[in-house]
């Protein structure tokens, strides 16, 4: 009935099966849990086998290479022998007893997004970037965000639209998807069913993550199959072809500060996002400008 998906890269993922197994027979169901390896160092990857392997109903497979964000979560669709299919990322906590019930409570909508909630014992000032986005833009917008941490789908549906694999790295794979299911007239209910997210970045990486995301809309923006109205789907490049002109004008001088702008967002305690999207607008203004050398932005 339920296939549980999580895909997993250098990550101990025991406590989160441990979890749903406390979960799921109690239900009397028919599941299956798929924990799929994406390229992880045989360290990890043989820790989760020798933790999981006897945990019923659990299909741990191992990949040799990593094949990417999109491509994994398409593979473990094609892999799962049930009609529903739940997914999970593996840095996350559940703590609702009645998590997986949510889901059966609301079978009947082919996509459905549960949502996720920071880890406020996480707090500390070197991930302070990560936190703020999290609990100021993710936890209280749920309802107009969707993210590959937590939710469920309708496998015919799933397939029909699936993850664009010529993304392989992090960033924007998940908006794309919740913009083609809207484009199919597949509409996404949200219901108030959170996983915790764990593993907090540190604001260097984190930065270093966002600064992918970009150049992942530039992979967007190039592909000639990719239905040119998403580029207005992402709040950034609304903002950005709704006020080009004078972008233009200000970047060469908003551009002298972005050093100052990268420290403040990696030392501060509590990071304005303003000055985050400013700092993604800079990313994404002189990068296009010197990848594809367009003159007029």
């Amino acid at each position: 009935m339920i296939s549980i998906c999580i895909p997993t890269y250098n990550y101990d993922i025991s406590n989160l099966i441990f979890r749903l197994n406390e979960l799921l027979p109690i239900l009397e169901i028919e599941y299956e849990i798929i924990v799929m390896e994406d390229g992880s160092e045989y360290e990890f990857s043989q820790q989760n086998e020798k933790k999981i392997k006897d945990i019923p109903n659990v299909n741990h497979i191992i990949l040799p290479k990593n094949i990417g964000r999109s491509a994994i979560r398409n593979k473990l669709a094609e892999t799962s022998r049930f009609n529903k299919l739940i997914f999970l990322d593996s840095d996350i906590k559940i703590d609702d007893h009645n998590f997986i019930k949510n889901y059966l409570d609301n079978i009947k909508y082919p996509i459905i997004y549960g949502g996720t909630k920071c880890d406020k014992l996480q707090k500390n000032d070197n991930c302070s970037l990560r936190y703020t986005c999290e609990t100021e833009k993710i936890d209280k917008n749920f309802t107009r965000r969707f993210t590959t941490a937590n939710f469920m789908a309708d496998k015919e549906i799933f397939n029909k639209v699936k993850f664009r694999e010529f993304l392989t790295k992090y960033g924007h794979e998940d908006t794309l998807f919740a913009y083609e299911l809207e484009k199919n007239g597949i509409s996404v209910k949200y219901i108030d069913n959170p996983v915790i997210h764990l593993a907090l970045d540190i604001n260097e990486i984190f930065l270093e993550k966002t600064e992918q995301s970009i150049i992942n809309i530039f992979e967007i923006e190039k592909n000639a199959n990719i239905d040119k109205d998403f580029l207005n789907y992402i709040a950034m490049l609304k903002f950005y072809n709704e006020h080009k002109t004078i972008i233009k004008i200000i970047f060469p001088f908003v551009n002298m500060f972005n050093k100052q702008i990268k420290k403040y967002l990696i030392k501060s305690k509590n990071p304005k996002l303003v000055i985050f999207d400013l700092y993604k607008l800079i990313f994404y203004t002189k990068n296009k400008k010197r990848a594809y050398s367009i003159p007029n932005l």
